[in-house]
């Protein structure tokens, strides 16, 4: 795998040298050059079908480290909104391990929203993708669940302190889901 994505970068960056910067005015292009524009379309397209939105870097630290902890839970359950990352069924827990950019990390600050290509259509993305996750949060809250969000670089830099992050919601969480079984009897 490492050795496809060399070649693509080293494809992408033979066709970036080709083409001109700044097409000339009133001038068309050579066929050439839309062959070429095509073919850097398809590289970016294949870049972008790769980032992977189960199993990150991230996901895959916070759970080994839960694991360490020896907690047990399940992955990805389809029937809960926004599809959390790790769930514990028991005690009613949701964590989502959200990358720092496509959830919005410092979304408030200016330098986040400074994009060269296709700048409405990131900052339309991102947002949209603040706004799902707002409204997945309070969907779980309103089915009884309690929801951890961590940051992507917080587990990575960090994996420990992230589990203990959950572990301390597993304890408040168990300690009221107990609560209401006792006092329903």
């Amino acid at each position: 795998m490492a050795g496809r994505s060399k070649m693509l970068g080293q494809l992408f960056k033979r066709f970036v040298r080709v083409m001109p910067m700044k097409p000339k005015v009133g001038v068309k292009p050579k066929r050439k050059c839309r062959l070429l524009v095509g073919r850097v379309a398809a590289v970016r397209s294949r870049t972008m079908a790769a980032i992977k939105s189960k199993d990150t870097k991230g996901e895959l630290a916070l759970r080994k480290a839960l694991s360490a902890l020896r907690l047990r839970y399940r992955l990805h359950k389809k029937n809960l909104p926004g599809r959390p990352d790790v769930v514990f069924v028991a005690q009613r827990l949701a964590v989502f391990c959200d990358g720092d950019f496509w959830h919005g990390r410092n979304w408030a600050s200016p330098k986040k929203r400074k994009f060269r290509v296709r700048r409405s259509y990131w900052l339309n993305k991102i947002e949209s993708n603040i706004a799902r996750d707002k409204r997945n949060n309070k969907d779980l809250r309103r089915l009884g669940w309690a929801i951890v969000r961590i940051w992507e670089s917080d587990i990575l830099k960090n994996p420990q302190m992230a589990a203990k992050r959950v572990h301390q919601a597993l304890e408040k969480q168990d300690a009221r889901t107990r609560l209401a079984v006792t006092s329903k009897r």
